[in-house]
């Protein structure tokens, strides 16, 4: 999975209604949009909350989770009680979006919690990723 995660993608054209989630769809399309090439590795983080309603400590839930995600090379970002940040550098490309949101809902499934999306740089053509 880290493979795929942190791919070099071979320049072709991206079609990306072949995304699995709406959402991935409009913010690979609005970083398209401000001339970003996608393939390019940037700085990616994912979120993740307790479920709704669970008033459970999540501590030994986000523990879990940051020591298996950081056995295939993520890095955790926040910890509060209340989020869990995990970071890594991955391309943009259609398959590895596609892969880290199947990564990251069975990782919210396994350990109960919610993920609740990612965010990513901009990358402009050529140049290094926007802060």
């Amino acid at each position: 999975m880290l493979a795929l995660l942190q791919r070099k993608s071979k320049p072709q054209a991206m079609d990306l209604t072949v995304l699995a989630n709406a959402d991935d769809r409009r913010i690979l399309g609005l970083l398209a949009a401000q001339g970003d090439p996608l393939r390019p590795a940037r700085h990616t983080r994912f979120y993740f909350h307790p479920r709704s309603g669970d008033d459970e400590d999540q501590t030994n839930r986000f523990t879990a989770l940051s020591e298996e995600s950081m056995e295939i090379g993520f890095r955790v970002g926040e910890q509060r009680p209340d989020l869990l940040v995990l970071e890594i550098d991955q391309s943009m490309d259609v398959d590895v979006v596609n892969a880290a949101r199947r990564l990251m809902e069975h990782w919210a499934e396994v350990h109960s919690l919610e993920f609740d999306g990612w965010e990513c740089q901009v990358v402009r053509s050529g140049k290094t990723p926007v802060r």
